[in-house]
């Protein structure tokens, strides 16, 4: 059967990217957190060339400090060939995916990469426009 209305289909590359020089206690700080999950999602959107919302950090764990992420490639693009390059080079050379992050997160590491190839993202249309009510009249 044919996906529901407002189904997208993608291709993704799953990874869990390390930090070993970071503590996981850091996160609580929210300006930390927020600066490092804003850095992430762009250094690895400008790498592969995808919108910073197709990058989804799925969770972030302590052993060292474990990024869960998910980055999705649009099926029209011939998503296959961009995720696996991009698979590719995560695998490769990790640093030049992540040049663009602050030093201060210390050393990177790929420790899980995975390819699918189309995936099924569920958008719910957006909200019908509702046109404001109109000024009372006057007496």
């Amino acid at each position: 059967p044919p996906p529901p209305p407002g189904t997208v289909t993608v291709g993704a590359v799953s990874a869990i990217v390390g930090f070993p020089d970071l503590d996981i206690g850091t996160f609580i700080d929210r300006t930390f957190n927020q600066n490092f999950r804003r850095d992430y999602r762009l250094a690895i959107s400008r790498s592969a060339g995808v919108g910073y919302e197709d990058v989804i950090i799925t969770n972030i764990i302590s052993g060292s400090v474990l990024v869960e992420t998910m980055i999705l490639f649009p099926t029209d693009w011939g998503s296959d060939s961009f995720a696996s390059a991009f698979a590719n080079r995560l695998r490769t050379n990790t640093l030049a995916v992540f040049n663009s992050m602050p030093a201060s997160y210390g050393p990177i590491v790929a420790n899980f990469i995975e390819t699918t190839t189309a995936i099924n993202v569920y958008s719910p249309p957006p909200s019908p426009m509702v046109p404001p009510s109109p000024p009372p009249q006057p007496p």
